[in-house]
Parts: C-alpha cells; sequence; structure tokens
C-alpha cells in the first residue's frame, strides 16, 4: 500500500503517473495512480468500493458462496525475477502480464470477502487449475468449509510436476 512506499519510492510513482498518458491502463502506471491520490479523490473512490460492499452484502443474502476462477488459467513457474509489471507469463500460447492474473483476486479483495482457492483438476500437461470460493463478509470459515468438502469429495491438491 501506499503508506509503506519510501519517500523515494512515492517520488518515483509521482513521476510515473504525472507522465502517463490519461488511457494509459498498465500496471505499473495503475499502481503509481493509486499510490499518489489526493485524499479527496480516495474518499470518492472509497465511497464507490463501500456501495459495491453493499452490493455484495445484498448478493450473499440469496447465496452462501460465490464459485469462481481463481485466475485465468492453471498454475505457473514462479518468476520473481525484474520488476512485477515485467513478468510475463504464457496462457494459451500469448504471453500476457502476470498481473493480469490478479483480475480475480480483486473480487473479494476489493470489499474485504474471504477467499479460499481449491483444487478444480488438472490441465492435461499435469498443471494444477483452480477456483474461488467466496464468502460473505465474516464467514471466512463458510469458504474455508466448503473447499475442504470439495477437496474431500471431488478433487485433491496434486502438486504440480517438479513442485516437491
Amino acid at each position: 500500500t501506499s503508506a509503506a512506499l519510501s519517500d523515494a519510492q512515492l517520488d518515483r510513482f509521482r513521476g510515473i503517473a504525472a507522465k502517463s498518458a490519461p488511457d494509459d491502463k498498465s500496471y505499473l502506471t495503475l499502481m503509481a495512480r493509486a499510490g499518489t491520490l489526493p485524499h479527496k479523490e480516495w474518499l470518492r473512490i472509497n465511497n464507490e468500493r463501500k456501495i459495491m460492499a453493499r452490493q455484495w452484502a445484498a448478493f450473499f443474502m440469496d447465496w452462501d458462496i460465490l464459485i469462481c476462477p481463481s485466475a485465468a488459467g492453471p498454475a505457473f513457474a514462479q518468476n520473481q525475477k525484474g520488476e512485477r509489471q515485467d513478468r510475463m507469463i504464457d496462457i494459451n500460447g500469448t504471453l500476457q502480464p502476470s498481473t493480469d492474473q490478479m483480475f480475480w483476486a480483486g473480487y473479494s479483495n476489493m470489499v474485504d470477502l474471504p477467499s479460499t482457492v481449491m483444487p478444480a483438476g488438472l490441465t492435461p500437461s499435469g498443471l494444477p487449475v483452480g477456483l474461488q470460493a467466496i464468502a460473505a463478509y465474516g464467514e471466512d470459515r463458510t469458504s474455508l468449509a466448503l473447499c475442504r468438502l470439495m477437496e474431500d469429495t471431488f478433487v485433491q491438491f496434486t502438486p504440480p510436476p517438479a513442485y516437491s
């Protein structure tokens, strides 16, 4: 978060945000803008987030769990080289920024909902594919219980090739 940025990092982000084109939606630019928001803008966006939280609360009045992908593809090789925004992964033969995988985590993370990832099976090459169970605010045990039940009943975690 921006509170953890050093003064040098904050200055770097201010420079990136100032020089970016208005339509630049790259990961680095979005991080720079988010980390240097004026307080008034943060309040406006936080209000939108609260509205979304109320919408999720209404959804969970009728449903216990939302099951959705945990990522856009199967597990991929760990890569800690270089800057996060420059790391690429292969999705169906096309190189994509690894940060695009964070899209699915945003559903729950943005409004502080619990999410638990469970195995959903393996690709033909043996890589694990996951689903996430998102529950209502404060219902962490609900998502954990569903994932435990799913693993006991359907698919158990299998380490990917070369993981052990």
